[in-house]
């Protein structure tokens, strides 16, 4: 302050013919001090120091992008990957960078436990409000009240305290409590006893349990926004249901969840013909992720093959809508941020023909077979 009110005394009181005051009185310097500002010739910024000069002509001259932290493939895996489990090809598709540099590198790049927050919360949000529903969702799913839990949640932190904190609990109660009475038609069945799955392929073999079985339909549930991944995973074990070709079944499949705007929806997946098929390519391109990262990222493919099949867009109007996706913009983060696909494709864009092609092999069969029930 004292030196904007310095310079505006000046203007007001002096002038130099044909020239701004400003630029003859202020030298405004820059933030580092090896910035090239300092070492061009006719300048007022100058510099002596020959360390900072060296740093200057480091940043002006050419810079050869970093490649790939896995340029090629990997040797093939010491345990035979043709047994593959059923969760774990879920976990794949989830992320199949991940999965990789998890499981063959053992490399994990998941932050660490949150930094315990020195302010009383008046809110909650984000993860903990999830899993605070999540634990309603099952407390009211085992026939237990929700009336009382408050206190249970506010001694243990996860509510803000007083009435502030009451009003959010109830509000979260409703939500679920709605959530469940929306749901409850589909699952008013006795359930069926767990399924295995035991699928020989001519080159795999799958195997894992299958639940949530009722006579009408497989159920999958989760009290949030239906992401790709949440998606992927349901397909995946509904074809298995196909593949296994159980009488007692009719091979449908529910996913229920909330849309963008948290409205209760459901998606059903018809029966599938050729699901042994199609889970022969799932588990082929899950033995190439196994040696190299494949160019499958669920939210951004799932955008493209959307806008491709469902909205008949253009290639080119589906790309432009699937790099923002990918990008990301100033109000939403971009999946290209997730820290494994930064890993596996930093400084380039995998979003090409590659991944046009194994986004329609992955979502396509999965869209054709998928109708929304409701909301």
């Amino acid at each position: 302050m004292l030196v904007s009110e310095l310079t505006d005394y000046l203007e007001q009181g002096f002038e130099i013919s044909g020239q701004n005051i400003h630029e003859q009185v202020l030298t405004k310097h820059r933030l580092q001090a090896f910035s090239p500002a300092y070492f061009e010739n006719g300048k007022k910024l100058f510099s002596y120091s020959e360390e900072n000069c060296r740093a200057a002509r480091s940043l002006l001259a050419p810079h050869e992008l970093s490649s790939p932290f896995i340029s090629g493939e990997l040797p093939d895996p010491d345990k035979p990957s043709n047994q593959v489990a059923l969760e774990d090809l879920g976990r794949f598709f989830s992320n199949p960078a991940k999965f990789l540099i998890n499981r063959r590198l053992g490399i994990h790049l998941d932050e660490g436990p949150p930094i315990l927050e020195e302010r009383e919360p008046f809110d909650i949000k984000g993860l903990e409000k999830y899993l605070l529903e999540e634990q309603l969702l099952k407390r009211r799913l085992t026939g237990k009240k929700l009336d009382g839990f408050s206190v249970v949640a506010k001694a243990s932190g996860q509510l803000p305290p007083g009435t502030v904190g009451e009003c959010l609990y109830e509000d979260l109660r409703r939500g679920v409590e709605d959530f469940i009475d929306r749901t409850r038609p589909y699952t008013e069945s006795e359930p069926l006893k767990l399924v295995e799955v035991d699928i020989s392929f001519a080159d795999f073999k799958l195997i894992g349990e299958i639940d949530g079985l009722y006579p009408e339909n497989m159920v999958r549930y989760r009290y949030a926004r239906i992401t790709a991944q949440d998606r992927i995973r349901a397909w995946i074990y509904h074809l298995a249901l196909n593949a296994i070709k159980w009488n007692q079944h009719p091979g449908t499949s529910l996913l229920v969840g909330l849309d963008p705007d948290r409205v209760w929806a459901a998606w059903e997946f018809a029966p599938v013909e050729n699901s042994e098929t199609i889970l022969k390519e799932l588990l082929e391109i899950y033995r190439v992720g196994l040696i190299k990262p494949i160019h499958f990222f669920p939210k951004s493919s799932w955008v493209f093959v959307h806008e491709t099949l469902e909205k008949k867009r253009s290639p080119q109007g589906a790309l432009l809508r699937t790099q923002n996706t990918w990008q990301g913009n100033e109000y939403t983060r971009g999946e290209s941020e997730d820290a494994y696909y930064q890993l596996c494709f930093r400084n380039i864009n995998p979003v090409d023909s590659e991944f046009q092609k194994i986004s329609k092999k992955i979502f396509g069969p999965l869209l054709m077979h998928q109708s929304e029930i409701g909301k």
